[in-house]
């Protein structure tokens, strides 16, 4: 039941103070602290158009005052920077605020049900205001109180949101420019209204409004990139891995639509002449996220999306190379299913769901002229090999040189080479300044930016670091928490813990919401100055601080963050080092404040304990007993290798006494008893150097007891051990597989016997070596390991013989060519990995390639040999 409208001075006071509330321009902004996703982190690339009054009875609209000029976000930027490098003592001149929507609205306790359905009802009302005026209030003064409520909405604050968001799209569609229709989509999916009619809806608007209306350049290009950002928040709905991601197209690749399209999961309503899919089975296999079948409402919108995007007066053609990923998927369609695809225009415009917000009848009808006579420009748009989005490949090449500079900045800042990351930055910097094409990449792809910023600081390197922010700021990418936890990161690398407190400092004077990533970086650089009461001291307030904002109800207003359990475990690695009784200290805390340590926590302090004595060990089992810890694999896996390695290989006795005690409390935990943990038990046990065979024996006797079948991968590890023996020999490894039921290829896996080749061949039996070879490849399944291989083909040599070597690398270079064959690879970092293994050598000293043959990738590398 709705509230009265007669309300008390007070509730009246408090919404004219709530309902226009000034526009927080953040110079900080963070994924979680901001809006449910409302406003996209690519809004940047169109100015919004200037409000509007209320529409008039002719429809026509006059502009307001002029609109509110933007502050300069970068400034904040220049001025950390200043302060942070150069060390100044001055003030920072940045004063970015709380990350919240409206600081007013941050100040006041939150508010009841009944104050907000009565706020909701109110705006509901307020049907003669624009909708982008309705959509401030609503985002700035209502929505932050929702969120307390989750997914939970009560009954009444549901109906008001469904007739609010209902109310706002209805008038966009018949009075407003289509500039808030992409915004509305979005608000509506994260109030949790999911079905895809609203951005049909929607999405025939914008098309309408370019079919239909007169537009400036820059609203067509407003429009045009709303269109665009509609498409890739509909590709991303219902998929939670995209979910608080920036926008993109989450679409599946080519193979993954042409399977669905041609297999579809539901039965298709028609027959079609040329195929068995359809128009319903092309909007599943483009949207499989939405269920039921519930992707097809969207085809008279996709339907007028292709044919705006094909039009070259409406959209340019850097929108054209963005929207790529979904052209290329419908030119698939249009080419292999013209006929099903000319049913999408001759069902325009289709029926929609009863109940379901509609597209005005009226208007279908102006926008059905413009799809039919753009129908033609549209399959020649999708069919040509020269249209404009598929140049570059279709703005892969930048998306493509980005991943290659990323990823030698990376192999360059795994090698610590200075004048290398300085060079790729150089001519990275250097390119998008000629490059507008790329400048959008870049801008699509912020966690590149990021981890320049991260390399700079790990490095030292404080031009390009400044450099960096000022491309960021150029390309209008806000500095967010990730950023700023890159810049701690480094820093705490190259243990210039200076610049980490200085801006520490810059963040909690700014009041910026913080997070556990970059709390965690805090943490750890106390550790590194070796301040450990100073970490205590901050957990500890952190807790606090977390306890007074449950108890008040405050965790938004105030942002307080809960200690978890990765700051915990990132502090007790760091004071292991440094100060290991304090670990203990910590743990207790921990498990005293409810932080629930998990059982990796105690097994990284278990290592540690053995090295402290046994008081240690015994105190951490029991703590984990009293705290309900139960151990896991890992955990037995620690307590075995330990305990062996405090005894001499001289006491077998004492070695089978460990393992016995180690299985024994295994049997009064809860952890199952499989193959995978007698596996990794043995492993630990055979690959110490000082393990007897007695140790190795009790394992296996354990793992007989529990009936457990010993695997290929047990008899792999007891042969690797074997080869540890001195001499060796083969003897004992033919006696392992006929023990165990090894006994042809057929009994065991492609790793057993390609260990046992490799066995064979340095034990001197390259004859058994090369028949194993043989059989294997017979049964088509040629042996791949190229380490394996190296050690029958110097054995091969070493008995000289040079045909049966020249066959065994004929085979392996037919094998790797009909590889590359089926998987389409050629070239890549794998491939430089394979030729460039000592095996390629040991052929070439012995004459064994034949240059005509031979494959590109090896020709470029023989001559290094």
């Amino acid at each position: 039941m709705l509230p009265s409208r007669a309300v008390c001075w007070r509730c009246s006071s408090q919404l004219r103070a709530q309902a226009r509330p000034p526009v927080a321009q953040l110079a900080f902004s963070s994924l979680a602290d901001s809006t449910p996703n409302l406003h996209s982190n690519r809004a940047d690339r169109a100015s919004r158009p200037e409000r509007r009054v209320p529409r008039h009875q002719d429809g026509a609209h006059k502009s307001r005052h002029a609109g509110r000029s933007r502050s300069n976000t970068g400034a904040s930027a220049y001025d950390m920077f200043n302060q942070i490098v150069n060390a100044n003592n001055t003030d920072w001149t940045g004063k970015p605020a709380i990350a919240i929507v409206n600081n007013d609205l941050s100040k006041t306790k939150p508010v009841s049900e009944i104050d907000i359905t009565f706020l909701l009802s109110t705006l509901v009302a307020r049907r003669n205001e624009p909708v982008r005026d309705r959509l401030e209030t609503f985002t700035q003064s209502i929505w932050p109180h929702l969120q307390a409520y989750g997914t939970n909405l009560p009954a009444p604050i549901s109906q008001l949101i469904t007739a609010f968001v209902d109310g706002a799209c209805k008038d966009e569609i018949q009075y407003g420019r289509a500039s808030s229709c992409a915004e509305l989509a979005r608000l509506a999916a994260s109030l949790g209204i999911t079905n895809p009619h609203i951005p049909n809806v929607m999405a025939l608007r914008i098309c309408h409004a370019f079919a239909t209306g007169k537009n400036s350049t820059s609203h067509r290009n407003f429009l045009s990139q709303n269109l665009l950002d509609l498409w890739m928040h509909v590709s991303q709905m219902h998929r939670l891995p995209e979910r608080g991601k920036p926008l993109r197209f989450a679409l599946p690749d080519e193979i993954e639509f042409k399977v669905a399209l041609r297999n579809p999961q539901t039965p298709a309503k028609e027959t079609p002449s040329d195929g068995a899919a359809t128009v319903e089975s092309f909007l599943q296999a483009l949207f499989p996220q939405f269920d039921n079948g519930l992707s097809k409402e969207l085809v008279d919108g996709l339907l007028a999306t292709l044919c705006v995007l094909s039009d070259p007066r409406y959209i340019t053609e850097r929108v054209q190379r963005e929207a790529a990923p979904l052209l290329k998927l419908a030119s698939i369609f249009f080419g292999e299913y013209p006929q099903v695809a000319e049913l999408m225009l001759q069902q325009f415009p289709r029926q929609v769901v009863p109940g379901a917000l509609s597209f005005p009848a009226e208007k279908s009808h102006e926008l059905e002229p413009y799809i039919r006579n753009q129908w033609t420009s549209l399959i020649a748009f999708l069919s040509s090999e020269a249209s404009t989005w598929r140049r570059d490949s279709s703005g892969d090449k930048f998306r493509a040189s980005l991943t290659g500079i990323h990823r030698r900045l990376r192999k360059a800042y795994q090698e610590r080479n200075k004048p290398g990351v300085q060079t790729i930055w150089a001519d990275f910097h250097q390119k998008q300044s000629d490059n507008a094409d790329l400048r959008w990449a870049i801008k699509s792809r912020p966690e590149l930016m990021d981890f320049f910023v991260f390399v700079a600081c790990a490095l030292r390197l404080d031009y390009e670091y400044k450099t960096a922010l000022e491309m960021m700021m150029n390309l209008q990418i806000p500095l967010t928490l990730k950023t700023y936890t890159s810049m701690m990161h480094g820093w705490r690398l190259c243990k210039d813990t200076r610049k980490i407190d200085a801006l520490w400092t810059q963040l909690e004077g700014a009041n910026v919401h913080l997070d556990v990533p970059i709390w965690t970086e805090r943490l750890a650089a106390y550790i590194l100055k070796g301040k450990v009461g100073a970490c205590m001291a901050a957990l500890t307030k952190l807790q606090k601080q977390w306890e007074d904002a449950i108890r008040t109800n405050t965790v938004e207003e105030s942002g307080a963050v809960k200690p978890s359990i990765e700051m915990i475990n990132a502090c007790i690695k760091g004071i292991l080092e440094i100060e290991p009784p304090a670990a203990k200290v910590l743990l207790s805390w921990a498990h005293k404040n409810d932080i629930k340590p998990d059982v990796s926590t105690h097994n990284i302090i278990l290592r540690k304990a053995f090295a402290a004595g046994p008081d240690d060990v015994a105190w951490l089992m029991d703590v984990m007993a009293e705290n309900g810890v139960e151990p896991n694999q890992a955990t037995f896996v620690i307590l075995i290798e330990e305990m062996l390695s405090l005894t001499g290989s001289d006491a077998p006795e004492t070695q089978v006494e460990a393992v016995n005690q180690v299985f024994a409390d295994l049997a009064r935990s809860n952890v199952a008893l499989n193959a995978e943990l007698y596996a990794k038990a043995l492993h630990a046990v055979a690959s110490l150097a000082n393990a007897s065979d007695a140790a190795v024996d009790a394992v296996l006797a354990h793992l007989q007891h529990q009936n457990v079948r010993i695997n290929p991968y047990m008899v792999t590890i007891l042969i690797e051990r074997s080869l540890q023996q001195q001499p060796r020999e083969f003897a004992p490894i033919h006696a392992l597989l006929e023990k165990h039921g090894m006994q042809d290829i057929s009994r065991g896996d492609q790793t057993l016997w390609e260990r046992v080749i490799r066995a064979a061949a340095l034990t001197g039996q390259p004859g058994l070596a090369l028949d194993l070879f043989d059989q294997l490849e017979a049964a088509d399944r040629p042996v791949t390991s190229l380490p394996c291989l190296n050690e029958l083909l110097r054995a091969l040599a070493v008995e000289e013989d040079l045909v049966s070597a020249r066959r065994v690398v004929d085979s392996v270079l037919r094998n790797k060519l009909v590889a590359q064959t089926q998987s389409g690879a050629h070239g890549d970092v794998h491939d430089a990995r394979f030729w460039k293994h000592h095996f390629w050598y040991v052929a070439k000293e012995n004459n064994l390639l034949d240059e005509a043959n031979m494959p590109g990738g090896l020709q470029k590398l023989i001559a290094n040999y």
